[in-house]
Parts: C-alpha cells; sequence; structure tokens
C-alpha cells in the first residue's frame, strides 16, 4: 500500500533522507540549530514547519479520517526519527498526539472529523490533565465543566501543558459532577478560535531544566461556552477515556527514548574511535568498550521491547494496561542509564555547551531525563504493576491459548502483517493476561524444534520460567505477610520491577525465536537476554559469554553504514546529504 507515493514501512526513512544529516549544521534539523533553540529557550516553530511541509503530522491522523496513520511501530519508528535529533521537536509533535488520542479513542464522528482537519492542515494539539495543586492525582481534579442549555460552561486552571499555548486544541479533563469520582469526569475537545477571548487566560511557560525551548504552559477559563458537540464520548466517561488513550501514549513515549539512546550512544562511539590517549585510542581501554557494548546491548532491548509494545497495540490489545505501564517504565529507565553511561565516556565533554556535535550531547542528557514523567511517571507505571502482580503471576498468563502462536508471531515478527487497531478493545483494568510472559511455555516448545541444536537459548528459556515462578512465589508470600496492604509496600514495587525486566527478557526471547534476524543480532541476542535475568532474579550467575569484540564491531558497523540501532536497522541521513522532495 502506498501513501502519498512512499510506501507505508518505509515512512521514517523517508522522513531520513528529507530531515538530512543531524551533524550538518546548514540542515534545518540540526544538532547546532537545536542546541541554539535551546540556548534561547525559543519554540523549534520553523523546525516543525519542516516537518509539517513533507506531510508527518498526517501520521498522526487515523487513515480512514484522511490521514496516514496505520500502525503505531511505524508512528514509533517516526517519533524515533525526530527523536535523534532534538527531543523537544519531538515532543511537540508527539504532543499532537496526546492532545488527539483521547479523541480516536472516545470521541463522536463528526468531533473526530473536526479534529482531523484541524491536524492535517497544521494545527497542534495538546492535553490539558494536570493542575497545580494535585499533579497526577487526577481525581482531585478541580477544574468544572457546568451544564447549561446547549454545552457546558469550562472553569479552571490547567498547568504544565505541554503546546499548552501553541496548541490550538486542548483536550480538557473536567469535572461534571460536584462530588467527584470515577464516573464524576469528562472531557472536552477545546478550540480557542471558537471561545470567547474575554472567557481565556493563557498561564506563562513553566522553565524546566530540560526542552527548554518548549511550550510547557497552562490555560485559565472562566465560564468558558463549549456546545454539546465539544464533549467527548458521553457525560462522567472522562477518566475511562484518559487512561484507555493514555495505553496508547505511554507506549509511544519509547519512541522519544530510543531516539535520545541512539544519539547518545553515538556520539559517545564516534568520539571514543576518534579520541587519542595513552598511546591509543579511548575506545582502546577495555573498561569503555565494557561501558560502550552494555549500553549498546540495553539499547537493542529497549528497542525490541518498544517495538514489541507498539504491535501488542494491534495484536494483544486488551491488555495494554500491563504492556504499556511496562515499556514506560522500563524503556526511559534503559535510555537514561543508557545517556549516563555514554556521558561517562565522553567525559569532560558531555558538559560543555559547545564544540563536540555543537555541545548537542549535554541537551540530549537534560531533555532525556524528562521522558519518565510524561504520562505517568515511573512510580505511577510501577505502581498499577504492583497493583496486577498478583493476578498477573496466577494460572491462564496468557490470553486465549489456542490463538497464542498467532499473537506471538504476529507481535515479535516484524515482517508480519498487523490487523487495524481497534480503539473500542481497550480495556482500563488487567484480567491477568500478558501474552510475553504467558507465553513463554509456547516458545519453549518452538525452541525445542528451531534451536535444539543451541543448548543455551532452552537454558535461557528455562530460566525465565524459574524468575517467573519466584517472583509469583514472593508475591504470593507478602499478600500472605501482610494482606491488601501488600501492594502499597517497597517489597511489591521492587517486585514490579522484577516483572518488568522479566517481561522485557521474554519479549527478547520471543523476536529471537518468532523473527527471521540478521546473524549478528541471532549472536547478541542471548547475551540480551541474559543482562535483562540478571534484573529479574536476585542471584543468579551469568550464563552466556559476551564477546565485547564482536558486539563494538556490530555497533561501528551499524553506524559506519548509516544504520539505526536496532535489531531491525532502517537506513539513516548520510553524513550532509538532504532530499528536498522525499
Amino acid at each position: 500500500m502506498h501513501v502519498g507515493g512512499v510506501e507505508v514501512g518505509e515512512a521514517a526513512e523517508a522522513l531520513e533522507r528529507y530531515l538530512g544529516d543531524p551533524m550538518l549544521a546548514t540542515n534545518q534539523v540540526s544538532f547546532s540549530r537545536s542546541v541554539h533553540l535551546d540556548e534561547i529557550e525559543a519554540f523549534p516553530r520553523a523546525m516543525l514547519r519542516r516537518l509539517q511541509t513533507v506531510g508527518t503530522q498526517s501520521h498522526l491522523v487515523p487513515r480512514e479520517l484522511g490521514g496516514n496513520f496505520e500502525a503505531f511501530d511505524e508512528l514509533m519508528a517516526l517519533n524515533r526519527v525526530i527523536s535523534r535529533r532534538d527531543l523537544t521537536l519531538a515532543i511537540a509533535y508527539g504532543q499532537t498526539y496526546l492532545g488527539a488520542a483521547p479523541i480516536w479513542v472516545g470521541g463522536s464522528d463528526t468531533l473526530k472529523r473536526q479534529l482531523a482537519d484541524i491536524i492535517l492542515n497544521g494545527g497542534a494539539g495538546a492535553l490539558a490533565l494536570t493542575e497545580e495543586e494535585h499533579g497526577s492525582d487526577v481525581l482531585a481534579s478541580e477544574f468544572f465543566a457546568q451544564r447549561v442549555d446547549g454545552g457546558f460552561l469550562l472553569s479552571g486552571r490547567k498547568w504544565l501543558i505541554n503546546n499548552g499555548t501553541e496548541g490550538k486544541t486542548l483536550t480538557i479533563f473536567a469535572r461534571t459532577a460536584t462530588n467527584g469520582g470515577p464516573r464524576g469526569f469528562s472531557l472536552f475537545l477545546f478550540d480557542r478560535e471558537r471561545a470567547a477571548p474575554s472567557c481565556v487566560r493563557p498561564v506563562p511557560k513553566v522553565l524546566t531544566l530540560g526542552i527548554r525551548g518548549a511550550d510547557i504552559s497552562g490555560i485559565e477559563l472562566e465560564r468558558c461556552f463549549v456546545p454539546d458537540a465539544a464533549l467527548v464520548g458521553d457525560v462522567g466517561l472522562g477518566l475511562e477515556i484518559t487512561l484507555k488513550a493514555l495505553q496508547i501514549t505511554r507506549t509511544l513515549c519509547a519512541g522519544f527514548s530510543l531516539g535520545a539512546a541512539d544519539s547518545a550512544i553515538r556520539l559517545a562511539a564516534r568520539f571514543a574511535a576518534e579520541r587519542r590517549l595513552y598511546q591509543g585510542f579511548a575506545l582502546d581501554i577495555p573498561d569503555v568498550r565494557a561501558q560502550l557494548s552494555e549500553a549498546f546491548l540495553d539499547l537493542l532491548a529497549a528497542d525490541i521491547v518498544s517495538r514489541a509494545g507498539a504491535r501488542a497495540l494491534h495484536v494483544s490489545t486488551e491488555q495494554m494496561s500491563v504492556w504499556s505501564a511496562v515499556v514506560k517504565y522500563f524503556v526511559p529507565t534503559l535510555s537514561e542509564e543508557i545517556t549516563r553511561t555514554s556521558a561517562g565516556i565522553l567525559g569532560a565533554r558531555h558538559y560543555l555547551r559547545g564544540g563536540h556535535a555543537s555541545g548537542v550531547f549535554q541537551k540530549l542528557l537534560r531533555d532525556n531525563s524528562l521522558i519518565g514523567l510524561f504520562d505517568g511517571s515511573a512510580a505511577v507505571n510501577l505502581q498499577a504493576i504492583a497493583q496486577n502482580l498478583r493476578t498477573l503471576l496466577s494460572a491462564g498468563l496468557a490470553g486465549e491459548q489456542a490463538t497464542l502462536p498467532d499473537r506471538l508471531a504476529r507481535i515479535f515478527n516484524p515482517k508480519c502483517p498487523l490487523e487495524a487497531f481497534v480503539p473500542n478493545r481497550l480495556e482500563v483494568f488487567c484480567r491477568g493476561a500478558d501474552d510475553a510472559v504467558g507465553g513463554l511455555p509456547a516458545t519453549l516448545e518452538r525452541i525445542s524444534k528451531v534451536h535444539a541444536h543451541d543448548s543455551i537459548v532452552p537454558s535461557l528459556a528455562a530460566e525465565l520460567l524459574l524468575a517467573r515462578d519466584e517472583i509469583a512465589t514472593e508475591v504470593t508470600e507478602l499478600h500472605a505477610k501482610v494482606g491488601t496492604a501488600a501492594i502499597r509496600t517497597a517489597e511489591m514495587m521492587q517486585l514490579a520491577r522484577r516483572y518488568c525486566a522479566l517481561h522485557c527478557a521474554a519479549s527478547c526471547l520471543h523476536t529471537l525465536v518468532w523473527s527471521a534476524l540478521a546473524p549478528e543480532a541471532i549472536a547478541t541476542m542471548p547475551a540480551i537476554v541474559d543482562r535483562l535475568l540478571g534484573r529479574a532474579r536476585i542471584a543468579r550467575r551469568s550464563r552466556v559469554g559476551v564477546d565485547r569484540d564482536a558486539i563494538i564491531g556490530w555497533l561501528q558497523r551499524l553506524i559506519d553504514q548509516h544504520l539505526a540501532m536496532s535489531v531491525v536497522p532502517f537506513p539513516l541521513a548520510k553524513s550532509g546529504a538532504v532530499e528536498e522532495n522525499p
């Protein structure tokens, strides 16, 4: 299928060619320009226009509404392409989808068409969810929507909205029942241009450590009328629709982390290969090679987990309350570890606001630390997993067993076609199914046929099942000890962290077994799984010997050949190349 003359699966590659090499200062979307805008705390309008010129915003709109969106793994790849250049730009682009997701999930056909037209014509959007006094406690929100003839009067103040001033539309979370409660809130699509100016007051930009040019601001409304047609879904469904939409956006946040981590390792590896120290190169130092290889393994793990989560939105949609929380906790956490490791390799240069790569690393390091806070912090996502661990680790962990092998193939083999995303299949609460962990027995059976000659892969699979049983036992014991209070303990949060690592290790094993990977990826995958097992089990010895020279060699080939750091790499812009008409 073609979209605008470009194969849908090639959209990220086309955008890469169009944006060109970020190291080239004369390119409009370059490290040099990103650092300059960050220094003056300026919003990247010209860069956004560059994205709009090639129609990138069309990938935020479903195809049936006139856009080019078809699959979440492709949208994540687009996010990654932008993020590796400038997280401020990527987040400004991505926030429009954050505002649109509740409408795609729960809005009327009329509302969907209205928003689609706005986005396709270049209008930015945002989600107005949080309030300064209440933070992530959205059930304490005071912003109120009063029912009147023909619509509602919106009153209150929303804060820390990305695109809060630039957004033409805001999807506003408002109290519609005086007593609040799960059914006491609703969502409204607010169009600035249709509102009476006298009832709208901007909330000034908030100064931040990272993404300093971002429009993180807010809005204050006083008895501002919106028509009934602006209501998203029915009155009282605001919390349900928001929680479902966040399952999508939490998963897509991984694209931000992947782009940042890719650039961090790329900059550190290039520096280490060129930097002369002690009659050799920095890359010759064993500790540098060890750190770089381990960071690269972590990035490959994050890449696998992110793609699997994006594809699971299509395949195991009912399970996304779990998948999205795992991806949103684990991938930004790995990305922050990767950027810190890369900073250590760069040494003093990671701290400079000029010089090496235009001084972009210090901006990347600051920007990347914010991703873990978006759409629910690490603590929020871990708590969601902790609350469901007992159910997740009980019998019948996977979904429908008869179709499980087919689901595993479609999630973990990127070449398998995906069915259309069906928002109505999203569920607020976990029902105990997680195909990543629950699919381990099916993958172990396939391993016995496909990898019977290889002792290490079956051994790792068996150890993953042991890790699952260990975590299940500890969860049961903790519940027996403290009862329902167990879900709020520090011990349960640690078990949730281990479950995330187990889910991610299982995802990597499934990818190895159900995909057709390149030889380098196949050779490296046991080391990735083994490394994740170290996070899932408290006491274990590594079963895999790590060939650091082979790993560093693969890393350097990806850099030299201008390929993304992925087990399924795609071409990046070549040095100095810009394609004006992709």
